[in-house]
């Protein structure tokens, strides 16, 4: 990503009119993790292509990351405003309003990207764990279902699901959904923490030890992770190994 920022300021010493260029330079300075730069460069190129809406999509979810919400609420609007039936731009104002607690407007947006676009897996996925959250699991698992139905590459799409067939009572379903999250990303340790509380739940404690001996593995500094291992430890009577889990938390 440096040499192509290097060439990118070489390009623009030369030319300082190319959009794309000060696009390229962006996604660079995005893959690097300086969202500052990259969103100065993503409003240059936009001074030259107003009408790029990936690339507004792209400032805008820099700001949000920035938490400079105001400043990407204003764009939302704007770009809703120009382009109602853009579905990007509604699922991005819903994760600012999100960030605000504000779930009623989250979900109208929601509502609206879907309405735009019923292919669109992203806004069912985000509305099913809104509700999963208000504890409406039935319309949470209708709305995961219709995210897995359009995408069935997205392993947090069945982790989600997974969960939310948990509050169900739905054990099998659960397991079944976690496996297939975990066939799908093998790195995710919430995967395999989330699956360690369905194994202990239906008396599997030491296939949910190594469960949690994998979350900790991939994410040492998971503290919930310590404190379950601890617990099932105390169950299997492996008490020096659960008092020095404790000692961790």
């Amino acid at each position: 990503y440096y040499g192509a920022i290097s060439d990118c300021d070489a390009a623009l010493e030369i030319n300082p009119f190319l959009p794309k260029v000060y696009y390229c330079r962006g996604i660079a300075y995005r893959q690097l993790g300086d969202l500052e730069n990259s969103t100065l460069d993503l409003k240059k190129s936009l001074e030259f292509d107003p009408n790029n809406l990936n690339t507004s999509c792209l400032m805008i979810e820099n700001m949000i990351r920035l938490k400079k919400n105001d400043e990407a609420l204003i764009s939302c609007n704007n770009l809703i405003e120009e382009y109602p039936s853009h579905v990007n731009t509604y699922i991005l104002r819903s994760q600012i309003y999100l960030s605000q607690q504000d779930t009623t407007l989250a979900l109208m947006d929601l509502d609206s990207a879907i309405v735009h676009n019923k292919f669109a897996d992203l806004p069912y996925a985000i509305r099913g764990m809104i509700r999963y959250n208000q504890k409406d699991y039935t319309s949470a698992l209708q709305d995961l279902n219709d995210a897995i139905r359009l995408n069935l590459f997205r392993a947090d799409y069945f982790g989600n699901r997974a969960i939310i067939k948990m509050n169900l009572n739905d054990l099998r379903g659960s397991m079944q959904d976690f496996d297939q999250a975990i066939e799908m990303d093998k790195l995710n340790p919430n995967s395999y923490f989330n699956r360690s509380l369905l194994r202990a739940m239906v008396g599997d404690e030491n296939r949910a030890l190594e469960d949690l001996n994998t979350a900790i593995a991939l994410e040492p500094d998971n503290y919930n992770a310590y404190f379950q291992r601890a617990i099932l430890e105390y169950k299997l009577g492996e008490y020096k190994k659960s008092i020095a889990d404790y000692t961790l938390i």
